[in-house]
């Protein structure tokens, strides 16, 4: 997927060091209690603690790098890289829901379709229990980078208030770039290797 623009200050990740968008990262945050909670919306009140979007940082940090973030005792549950996760998939079909009604997301083969022919399609949903032989004739047209398989019909389907959706494409109005943030961060942290960087949208 292209690169997209963010006006926000870059963060560093409190496990490598490196400094990035924090459209790339996730934030943490810490209650008076010492528990510490992933904030994905990146807005929860407090001082916070940046990681980049890759399950082994989280699982990293929350084993000894959040207390020497915060400076303070911290806890954090051993599955906290799979809760972040969890709440990445659902950050991105509630995303879904709202481009849908906003009119940025084209649902449906034939409307998908279009989008594509037409070029405004930023990125392509194709479920991954939908028939191969048919999304082939989507895949083919997909904008570079921009391919999601990772989604069920059934969590499609269940996002945009339809049923049976086995695709489904985002635009690439302007409107749409903070619904691709959250795509593009959902799609690394799911694909990131054990070492080196996250990915982006996987390619063709």
């Amino acid at each position: 997927m292209t690169s997209l623009k963010s006006d926000k200050r870059e963060r560093k990740c409190i496990v490598s060091g490196a400094t990035g968008s924090p459209d790339g990262m996730i934030r943490f945050v810490r209650a008076p209690d010492g528990a510490v909670a992933a904030d994905l919306t990146g807005k929860a009140p407090g001082r916070g603690a940046w990681v980049s979007a890759r399950p082994d940082f989280v699982a990293r940090a929350a084993k000894n790098g959040f207390s020497r973030a915060f400076k303070a005792a911290t806890r954090a549950p051993d599955d906290l890289a799979q809760t972040v996760g969890a709440g990445l998939r659902k950050r991105l079909l509630d995303t879904l829901g709202l481009a849908r009604r906003g009119g940025l997301l084209a649902v449906g083969f034939d409307r998908v379709e279009k989008m594509l022919d037409k070029g405004g399609a930023a990125v392509l949903f194709v479920a991954s229990d939908a028939s191969a032989d048919v999304a082939k004739k989507l895949l083919r047209r997909a904008p570079p980078g921009g391919i999601v398989g990772a989604l069920t019909s059934a969590e499609l389907s269940s996002a945009v208030g339809e049923e049976n959706v086995h695709y489904a494409a985002l635009s690439a109005r302007p409107e749409a770039v903070a619904r691709r943030r959250d795509v593009a961060r959902f799609t690394a942290y799911l694909a990131a290797p054990t070492t080196g960087a996250p990915p982006q949208i996987r390619g063709r």
